[in-house]
């Protein structure tokens, strides 16, 4: 629980006023091995998800929606395939990176950051 009083520009409690409760923290709900609140597994469902999403949106990934389910064998198995997925490049065998600019600042801040612990 969070609470507020109204107070002067130097922060100090105006005379005659009583703390009010700005917030509480809901419990959570029984069972959930996350641990998370009511709102946040509302916001994460499958059931507030927009109908028009990107193929690329993470709502859609099956490794996510096995962990919501609680399934963590089945969310690590679609998570290690979806990676190898990714490993794999494209079809022509060409990185996706044409340019290589994301790997040269890469081994730039490697580089800047190493000499700056000398």
């Amino acid at each position: 629980m969070s609470q507020c009083q109204p107070c002067d520009s130097e922060g100090e409690p105006l005379p005659s006023t009583e703390l009010n409760e700005a917030w509480k923290l809901a419990n959570a709900p029984k069972n959930d091995k996350f641990q998370y609140t009511h709102f946040a597994h509302k916001i994460n469902s499958f059931d507030t998800t927009p109908k028009k999403l990107l193929a690329s949106d993470s709502l859609l990934r099956p490794d996510r929606h096995a962990l919501e389910q609680g399934d963590l064998s089945k969310a690590g198995f679609e998570k290690s395939s979806d990676d190898d997925d990714d490993d794999d490049g494209d079809d022509d065998g060409e990185s996706n990176n044409s340019s290589g600019f994301e790997m040269e600042l890469t081994r730039d801040v490697i580089t800047s950051s190493l000499m700056n612990s000398l």
